[in-house]
């Protein structure tokens, strides 16, 4: 936050070459400290205007770390579609032509063909090159996804950060180190929320909070989804669930990764908040469909929360009168269409006819109502 106000002028448009786009990883991020694998990054937001951040878990972080980096700073825009290789304190801009347009999936499978398989890569996808305001930087299917800075990288053709190392991250006392680190483990392992948050990770909250009326329904009309029970964490686990996963250096494997599903390839991570955003928030009960539309969000690069907030939006529009079925494009944006926030996601990924408007987010999508809302 500090390098960024200090590196920006003011005013200047978050898509600009001016924007200073960051990407930080902690003080212990790469040590054997539990749940110490996350990243920050950072840039004047395209979706707000004002700070933008965003975080991520999974190997990202510790692997820049082990390639003997803290911070990569990104300024100006390239010619041409380019990405970044980082190894064992050097830096690379290697040409990505033949990767712009491809899947974050797609794009990460190449980077680590040539790189080596224990590379990490945080890429974007479609959504970021085509600038929808809240576009993602993924890796493996891990989002840092708030604030729409997979904009800004796609602004400055930026098309993937790869990491590759096997540096150590020094720790000046490592005997006293190691007896925190193992006592925090041990802390973690046996608090009394841990053996729930192992079994279900996030997912388990939906029941919870639409139990206690605060689970966002219908474009928050209601606090309780009458259909809970249908997309949640018990039925994501006893019906599509393939295996937990972890981030680095942590004990809980809280990651529910899905897949098996009968109409779609759903396979991805799935958490709470999509659940509700492109769930309950759109009355859509329909879980594979919610799975599927959750993959298509991690492959193409959208937020997860924004895309089904902005959908959301403009469902309740529509059912109040203000849009019609013309002004969509022919979209029946009734609650709980799936088939619907699915089509939304195509067009808001290649910013197509009325997803066009959806790619401006919320807030600019509601200006052209004006007072209605």
């Amino acid at each position: 936050a500090r390098l960024l106000f200090d590196m920006l002028s003011p005013g200047i448009s978050p898509l600009s070459p001016e924007n200073v786009l960051i990407f930080a990883a902690g003080p212990i991020n790469g040590t054997s400290w539990p749940q110490s694998g996350r990243y920050e990054v950072a840039a004047k937001s395209p979706l707000t205007g004002l700070y933008g951040e965003a975080n991520s878990g999974g190997h990202w972080g510790a692997t820049l770390k082990f390639a003997g980096f803290d911070i990569v700073i990104i300024q100006g825009k390239a010619s041409k579609p380019v990405r970044i290789h980082i190894e064992n304190g050097k830096a690379e801009l290697i040409p990505a032509t033949d990767l712009w347009g491809a899947t974050t999936l797609d794009a990460e499978k190449e980077i680590k063909a040539k790189h080596g398989e224990d590379t990490k890569v945080a890429s974007i996808g479609p959504a970021g090159e085509n600038l929808v305001k809240f576009a993602a930087i993924m890796h493996d299917h891990r989002a840092a996804a708030r604030t729409g800075l997979g904009a800004v990288m796609g602004a400055k053709n930026l098309k993937a950060i790869s990491v590759r190392g096997d540096r150590k991250v020094p720790v000046a006392n490592e005997e006293r180190f190691e007896e925190l680190t193992k006592e925090a483990r041990r802390r973690l392992i046996s608090h009394e929320f841990s053996p729930s948050t192992m079994k279900y990770g996030t997912t388990i909250l939906v029941e919870l909070m639409s139990e206690i009326g605060r689970f966002p329904t219908r474009n928050f009309q209601s606090g309780v989804f009458e259909e809970a029970e249908k997309i949640g964490g018990e039925r994501i686990i006893r019906e599509f669930m393939l295996r937990k996963r972890g981030c680095y250096n942590c004990p809980l494997h809280c990651e529910t990764y899905v897949g098996k599903g009968k109409r779609w390839n759903i396979e991805s991570k799935i958490e709470y908040e999509t659940l509700s955003s492109l769930g309950s928030r759109c009355g859509n009960s329909d879980l594979e469909a919610l799975l599927y539309a959750n993959r298509l969000c991690n492959i193409y690069g959208l937020d997860t929360i924004s895309c089904g907030g902005v959908i959301a939006f403009a469902m309740e529009c529509y059912e109040r009168g203000f849009l019609t079925k013309e002004e969509t494009g022919g979209i029946e944006l009734t609650w709980g269409n799936a088939d619907a926030i699915i089509q939304c996601i195509e067009l808001i990924t290649r910013r197509e006819g009325f997803g066009n408007l959806l790619a401006e987010g919320t807030a600019n999508f509601a200006k052209r109502f004006g007072d209605k809302v």
